[in-house]
């Protein structure tokens, strides 16, 4: 709700595991969300960069409202996909050693952009 955190996750270098930075994150945003909705373990590790406010959200808590609004099952998934696909984008690029830090969301931005012949 309030504050920035850090997404780590770990990386192989050379012999060294080294912890890289591959997203910071404001408000708005949310962290676990697999975990939450299939019951997997986490992949990253979330660390505060500035003071944070944050709330958790349980299966409990989200059962009821999935049972009473099975349709949102269908929402979920879009976006556990975006994100999953911006994730690996993220790592990708963080494998590859690479500095500058694009969201597939404006890899895609500039595409449309371009390809229309409108910058902002």
């Amino acid at each position: 709700a309030e504050g920035a955190v850090d997404v780590i996750i770990p990386l192989k270098e050379g012999k060294k595991r080294i912890n890289k930075v591959v997203a910071t994150l404001g408000p708005g945003n949310f962290v676990g969300d697999r975990a939450l909705l299939l019951g997997e373990k986490r992949s990253a590790t979330v660390r505060a960069k500035t003071k944070i406010l944050t709330y958790e959200v349980t299966k409990s808590d989200l059962e009821p409202l999935i049972k009473a609004r099975p349709d949102m099952i269908n929402e979920l998934s879009d976006i556990v996909l975006e994100r999953q696909q911006d994730t690996s984008k993220q790592v990708s690029d963080a494998k590859a050693g690479l500095t500058k830090k694009e969201t597939l969301k404006e890899e895609l931005m500039k595409g449309i952009q371009k390809f229309f012949g409108v910058y902002s």
